[in-house]
């Protein structure tokens, strides 16, 4: 009885470190995203070695 309520605490424990772990993953991508649709064009237009067609 004992042993097993320590395997669902251990069970809740990981489920939570996972979805912690996905969702920084995954904010991570998206601001990752975010930075090469939004700044990187930005900086190759503003750069004056590229010209802009």
């Amino acid at each position: 009885m004992f042993k097993e309520r320590i395997f669902d605490l251990f069970e809740q424990c990981v489920m939570t470190i996972l979805s912690a772990i996905i969702m920084l993953i995954a904010s991570v991508s998206l601001l990752h995203l975010t930075v090469s649709v939004v700044v990187i064009p930005t900086v190759i237009g503003t750069d004056p070695c590229v010209p802009i067609s």
